[in-house]
C-alpha cells in the first residue's frame, strides 16, 4: 500500500478470476470443476491461480512471523483481530478445535 502497486499481482489475478470464483461458489458441487476448469480457457487465467495460490504462502508466513515475535516475553501484544484468534488458541483452542491453521485462513482471507 506504501507503493500504490500490485504486491504479487494479487489484485490483477483476482480481478480475472473474480468471475468463476463466484460461480463457483454458488453453484452445486458436481459442476464446480467444469466451471474452474473452463477458466482455464481465458488468456493469463493459469498465471493468476499461481498468484492467488502465493497469498496461502504469504498468510502462512505472516502468521508464523507474528506469533514467533508474540512468543517472546518483552512483545507487548496488539488489539486487532490476529491476536484475538491467537488468543482464543491459546485460552481454548483445543476444547473448540480452534487450531493455528484457523488463523491462517483467516489471515488469507484478509489477504
Amino acid at each position: 500500500m506504501e507503493n500504490s502497486h500490485d504486491h504479487g499481482n494479487w489484485i490483477h489475478s483476482l480481478d480475472l478470476l473474480m468471475p468463476f470464483l463466484c460461480m463457483t461458489s454458488v453453484a452445486p458441487s458436481y459442476v464446480r470443476p467444469l466451471i474452474l476448469s473452463s477458466a482455464l480457457a481465458v488468456p493469463g487465467s493459469l498465471k493468476a491461480l499461481k498468484a492467488v495460490d502465493t497469498i496461502g504462502t504469504a498468510s502462512r508466513e505472516v502468521v508464523a512471523k507474528r506469533f514467533d515475535v508474540s512468543s517472546n516475553p518483552d512483545h507487548e501484544p496488539r488489539a486487532d483481530v490476529l491476536q484475538q484468534l491467537y488468543d482464543i488458541y491459546v485460552e481454548k483452542g483445543f476444547k473448540v478445535d480452534f487450531n493455528m491453521g484457523d488463523i491462517e485462513q483467516e489471515a488469507y482471507v484478509a489477504l
